[in-house]
């Protein structure tokens, strides 16, 4: 996933947590604070991350045995470890947001407003440096990226796609469209675009699960996806003028055509045709948003692959 802040972590120590720690305002118990929070975003937390006062935890002679305990009663080791952890511990993007705002109100406990500042500033910076798909509101908050997760979501459809020999075919067809586009935007080429956005999506249509491949306009009807009749009959719509505007599907019917097509069409439609596939395939809406979420992280529900690896 584009934008991943897993894969940009591998630069967050020299970015944001060793800037921080030489704040003049860091306190020197700061990574024995922070680490135990970050080990919850991990693959296999440690156990005694996971801790609560429950009578059922832990007793302490218990996490004096432990490593954990070692490195969260030691600053100096709590600083290594955590300069040491890579983008492979974490257990997702969505873990990690949450670490970033649970290390927020640790360090706002510390009593520094200048420390909680740079905090916000170097976190805002990283986001932006690595284009990442969130920003930081101030006084603090982590919000999405309007533009990056459309992206976002396009690439998740693409990446599905691209474990079904088919699809991955009709996906290159529309990279190549575009490409020819980009050379003078002549009109055969604006038809080309929205033609192979059609096909792609009528190919990840058919390779839904319970369906068989056809033409769009049937599938449409057979899915069973849609939130309401309208959405159904947007995309049914959408479907009908690539097949009825002269010279993108069929000949078509000059009667309805009402101008010429341009390069606009040839980035909405596509773009609109393509974002419907969202419908189409299981997609971690959660994970690509980082939504908040009371639920611990083991009880959160990561779909399973949604698109057929072969056509039937």
């Amino acid at each position: 996933m584009r934008g991943s802040i897993r894969q940009s972590w591998r630069s967050a120590w020299s970015d944001i947590w060793l800037p921080l720690a030489n704040h003049d305002d860091a306190p020197h118990e700061l990574f024995m604070e922070l680490y135990p929070e970050l080990a919850k975003a991990f693959c296999s937390p440690p156990p005694e991350a996971l801790e609560t006062d429950s009578p059922d935890s832990p007793s302490a002679s218990t996490d004096e045995t432990s490593d954990f305990f070692d490195v969260a009663n030691d600053p100096e080791l709590a600083a290594r470890r955590f300069s040491e952890v890579g983008p492979e511990a974490f257990a997702s993007d969505r873990a990690l947001i949450r670490f970033f705002r649970e290390a927020y109100l640790i360090i706002e406990d510390f009593g520094s407003a200048a420390l909680n500042d740079e905090y916000v500033r170097l976190l805002a910076a990283f986001f932006s440096r690595y284009n990442l798909r969130f920003r930081v509101v101030v006084p603090f908050e982590i919000v999405p990226e309007v533009a990056a997760m459309f992206q976002v979501l396009v690439e998740e459809v693409g990446k599905q796609a691209h474990t079904n020999p088919h699809l991955n075919t009709l996906g290159n067809h529309l990279q190549s469209a575009f490409a020819a586009l980009s050379r003078d935007g002549s009109t055969p080429d604006v038809h080309q675009c929205i033609l192979q956005a059609c096909n792609y999506v009528e190919g990840i249509a058919g390779a839904s699960p319970g369906m068989q491949p056809g033409p769009l306009g049937a599938l449409i009807k057979r899915l069973d996806v849609w939130p309401h009749a309208t959405i159904r009959e947007a995309l049914s719509s959408l479907y009908g003028f690539c097949s009825d505007y002269p010279g993108i599907r069929h000949a078509g019917n000059p009667a309805g055509q009402l101008r010429e097509l341009s390069v606009k069409d040839a980035l909405v439609i596509p773009m609109l045709l393509v974002a419907f596939s969202g419908y189409l395939v299981d997609v971690d809406y959660p994970e690509i948003l980082c939504l908040r979420s009371d639920l611990s992280l083991g009880q959160l529900q990561v779909p399973g692959a949604a698109i057929e690896a072969t056509l039937q």
